[in-house]
């Protein structure tokens, strides 16, 4: 998802010239890469409390079906 946005961003941003537009994109990247980054974190936590996986994943996306 990010990918597309980014090759949008990058084609409207040429076309354009508008620097604003480009530098919103790039933060909207640099925070998702600090999510992905505080995720992973926050799992080897759980991991070292005694956290399984099957656990996690109830625990991210809800009862596992």
């Amino acid at each position: 998802m990010l990918n597309i946005e980014l090759a949008r961003a990058r084609r409207v941003c040429e076309v354009t010239r508008d620097t604003e537009h480009w530098l919103s994109v790039v933060a909207l990247s640099d925070a998702l890469t600090a999510y992905y980054a505080s995720d992973t974190r926050v799992y080897r936590a759980a991991q070292s409390v005694g956290i399984t996986d099957e656990q996690w994943q109830v625990i991210k996306h809800g009862e596992v079906k």
